[in-house]
């Protein structure tokens, strides 16, 4: 479908000497037209054509954009864009050509888009992000002559882009044809397919100024810089654009001089800021990139995508793009060292000349934390509020900040902390930022600042308001409130909302009605506090003091009334109240911080030091106390390096118990199987896990969890080094049992093989039994198997020897049975034969006329008793052999 340009299109709204002379200027005009895009319409329907226009006007945007163009507008099924420079615009034409080529390769032909493309150079008037002239008119002319697939370009183009490489150009003979205007020469553009045009880069600087960074007004700084920046790029730079925000966009000339403007700018900083206490920070974010940032001669930075958040604020970042160029500058390094298989969106610029000029500080913003205009604030030290409108006062009771702060590493709490002072200080919503909330980042910064003082805020006098406890560390941690109501609850809710009026009347009617009650005293008391009225609340911290019962309720008055000296600079009762609170509980932890301080304060350093080291051994939350409380700014300079020391100790035993607990879980498995090791695998993951972190509570943690896998190896193997022991044992008193039977077997000679076979199971249990006992794995784990085996090698000799039993229990059956009943038979037989006819002449003779037997007939009798007499007694035999075997 030709293009068609109606009038109002490229006709100039006003006459051209009315338009300023910037506006006017040279531009190359690059048309496109989709060939047959009404006959695709009819054939696909309306859904199938817009989806082949949006292709085009992809496929068409993403070529001028690489190569330093301006869309204008899309037409319809046509795209109008311009350029400064004539090559630029012919390489997008080929570029826009090339895709769509590749495009229709994968399509039927009925499905390809074929578009035609002219271009024109001249004068033309760029105003209102449009442009008009006679040279848009001659492109918009020339267009409908090209043909399909093809790009014209008018002599104009020609006579800048002759000489471009790879690209061929034909004068196209028109003459005689209406349409084409008159004079006008035209080419055609022939490209070889291997052409590539790479898109057209220009290195960028970026730098971003954060205004609430600093104390000073830093926004005179940025000020006096921008009034004297010829001093610092002039002549380095081809664009440069001050932005709504007075970010500065440059564009510079060479890719070394970006270093120079950087290194210029960072200097000028530094030279206006005062260095305070603590680490300076220089309040501006600088990145440098490679890309199509100049359009049209413009400099245009909004497709400039970067996370501000990752940035660090006074760091150089640069971009892969643009790292390429200055990668063997000897000066510089990045960090990390660029990876070709894990690109990174900006790499951190490392100068070796300022290389450990900003001293050993972990943390860069302890000073920051509270900087403002107000007198501190009682409940958290920040000057940014009066204390009646402490935001402490709003915070959920506990929130674990500080432990979750542990967790992260010193470049993730700085980022946050510098994300949280950077943006507007809005309290979050209520719920936003609890415990488990891991996905937002302000919190934690936010959070953890009011956490290092909680125990000077109302939200924990309601840990401390029924306790009735003597622990002061349990109290502090306890997750309920207790009892609530009460005209003091309610008053401390009214300190809360600063409703100061209404809590005073009902703390008065408290005091009145219950006068021997701490409470109240102490809720006056920080009502003083919101009214600024010191002597006020020391009388009534000191009358709560007088009525509190138990020692944590002592603690903590103590400890309010030390913080409100120490607020009103009077450091030596501030001291005096801290030793009280020692002498009740010498391990007090938040006592044993604030004399800490006390002692920096008083110039102790190396006592201080001392116990603020024994102080984070115990506790380990102090360390993110010592880190990054404002408190301890002044002295962070000696405090960090300890701090540093502390977390290489912790690093370094994690590390060496990682390498440690991965060989023990190796040859765990090899022993046991992963079934048996499931919770040391359980342990393992959250090891691994929290080696991510590179952060002190995750190495103390990784150490702990270490620790407890190489126990739970040890429990294990000790537990089946035990169970594989007892049952070897018992293997080996049924070896002894079954040995002492064949040692006290009858027949010896029937039982050589059974005592070589038990002989040779014997070696084998001895054998395996130093197998258990030995620490090489696999020797370990093969002996798990041998007791089963054992055992049914002796499963398969227990029948062999009940046989031998049996065999031994026949023959001494028999034996004993043989010699019983010869025995027993010769007794009938001596009483039937001998004793029996005495027996019976005697009784004859004696009693001659009973007649007791004939004597002729006496065989008979003696007969009978050899018989009934054989019998009885091979019946006895058989009794007394199987008695005397049992009992045997």
């Amino acid at each position: 479908m030709a293009i068609k340009i109606d009038s109002s299109q490229t006709s100039l709204p006003r006459p051209i000497d009315e338009y300023p002379e910037h506006s006017i200027q040279k531009i190359a005009v690059l048309f496109t037209d989709i060939v047959g895009s009404t006959k695709f319409f009819k054939s696909h329907g309306d859904l199938a054509g817009r989806e082949m226009l949006q292709q085009h006007q992809d496929m068409a945007s993403a070529a001028v954009t690489e190569h330093g163009g301006v869309v204008v507008k899309i037409l319809g099924d046509s795209a109008m864009a311009y350029f400064s420079d004539a090559k630029e615009a012919l390489k997008a034409g080929v570029k826009i050509q090339q895709k769509l080529q590749t495009y229709n390769r994968t399509r039927d032909p009925q499905d390809q888009i074929h578009i035609r493309i002219a271009i024109h150079f001249g004068d033309g008037i760029i105003e209102h992000n449009d442009i008009f002239g006679n040279v848009v008119n001659i492109a918009a002319k020339l267009t409908p002559l090209v043909d399909g697939d093809q790009i014209y370009i008018s002599q104009a183009v020609y006579d800048l882009v002759h000489d471009l490489s790879l690209v061929r150009f034909e004068s196209v003979d028109f003459s005689g044809k209406k349409d084409v205007p008159k004079g006008l020469t035209i080419y055609k553009v022939i490209w070889e397919e291997a052409v590539k045009f790479d898109p057209i880069a220009k290195t960028l600087i970026y730098f971003k100024p954060i205004w609430n960074l600093t104390e000073d007004d830093f926004g005179k700084i940025w000020h006096h810089l921008l009034a004297v920046k010829d001093n610092l790029w002039g002549g380095k730079i081809e664009a440069e654009k001050i932005l709504s925000d007075r970010s500065v966009a440059l564009i510079v000339k060479e890719v070394p001089l970006a270093l120079t403007v950087t290194k210029n700018i960072i200097k000028f900083i530094r030279k206006y800021l005062r260095e305070d206490l603590g680490p300076l920070v220089l309040p501006i974010q600088i990145i440098i990139d490679s890309g199509p940032y100049v359009r049209a001669d413009k400099l245009v930075v909004e497709e400039l995508k970067v996370n501000w958040d990752r940035i660090d604020p006074g760091e150089i970042y640069i971009s892969d793009a643009a790292y390429k160029f200055i990668k063997n500058e000897p000066l510089f390094s990045a960090s990390p060292q660029p990876d070709i298989n894990q690109r990174r969106s900006f790499y951190k610029l490392i100068s070796r000349e300022d290389l450990g000029k900003m001293g050993p500080y972990l943390f860069l913003y302890q000073k920051t934390l509270i900087r403002g205009k107000n007198p501190p604030c009682y409940y958290c030290g920040g000057k940014d509020h009066l204390t009646l409108n402490c935001p402490s006062k709003h915070l959920p009771r506990i929130t674990q900040a500080l432990n979750q702060l542990g967790y992260f590493s010193f470049d993730t709490i700085n980022r946050l902390f510098f994300n949280y002072i950077a943006s507007i200080r809005s309290r979050p919503e209520s719920g936003n930022g609890s415990e488990t909330d891991t996905d937002r980042s302000t919190p934690w910064a936010y959070y953890g600042f009011y956490e290092l003082k909680r125990t000077f805020q109302l939200r924990f006098f309601t840990s401390i308001w029924n306790a009735t406890g003597d622990s002061w560390n349990k109290i502090k941690e306890t997750t309920t409130e207790g009892d609530k109501g009460g005209l003091v609850w309610i008053a401390l809710d009214c300190l809360r909302v600063s409703n100061l009026a209404r809590a005073k009347t009902l703390l008065e009617s408290s005091l009145e009605k219950d006068p021997k009650d701490y409470r109240p005293y102490c809720a006056t008391g920080f009502l003083n506090i919101d009214k600024n009225n010191f002597l006020g609340a020391e009388y009534h911290f000191d009358k709560a003091l007088d009525y509190a019962k138990t020692k944590p309720q002592k603690i903590f008055l103590l400890l309010l009334l030390s913080r409100l000296y120490d607020v009103h600079d009077r450091p030596f009762k501030a001291d005096e109240k801290i030793r009280e609170i020692l002498f009740i509980d010498p391990r007090c932890p938040e006592a044993i911080y604030q004399d800490v301080i006390f002692k920096f304060r008083d110039g102790k350093d190396a006592e201080a030091l001392s116990r603020l080291i024994k102080l984070i051994e115990r506790d380990r939350q102090f360390y993110v106390h010592a880190l990054i409380d404002p408190d301890l700014a002044p002295f962070s300079e000696k405090i960090h390096p300890e701090l540093k020391t502390l977390f290489g100790q912790a690093k370094d035993e994690a590390v060496q118990l990682f390498h440690k607990v991965e060989n023990e879980l190796n040859k765990l498995e090899k022993l046991l199987g992963e079934k048996e090791i499931e919770e040391a695998q359980s342990l393992w993951s959250k090891v691994k896990k929290l080696s991510q972190a590179d952060s002190y509570f995750a190495y103390l943690d990784m150490a702990h969890y270490s620790q407890s896998i190489l126990a739970i190896g040890r429990r294990y193997i000790e537990k089946r080094r035990s169970e594989l022991l007892d049952v070897l044992y018992g293997l080996n008193r049924r070896v002894e049992k079954y040995l002492v039977f064949l040692r006290d077997y009858r027949y010896q000679n029937l039982i050589g093989a059974a005592y070589q076979h038990l002989m040779l199971v014997q070696r084998k249990i001895n054998q395996v039994r130093d197998m258990v006992n030995s620490n090489a794995p696999d020797e370990f784990k093969a002996a798990f198997a041998q007791p089963e085996k054992l055992s049914e090698e002796l499963d398969q000799i227990e029948p062999k020897l009940k046989r031998l039993e049996m065999i031994q229990h026949v023959i001494l059956f028999l034996t004993r049975f043989l010699k019983k009943s010869l025995i027993f038979q010769s007794v009938i037989v001596f009483f039937a034969i001998i004793v029996f006819p005495i027996m019976i002449y005697y009784l004859n003779f004696a009693l001659p006329k009973s007649s007791i037997l004939p004597a002729d007939n006496i065989w008979a009798y003696q007969k009978g008793i050899l018989i009934i007499g054989g019998l009885f007694a091979l019946i006895l035999a058989i009794v007394r052999t199987i008695k005397s075997l049992h009992k045997k």
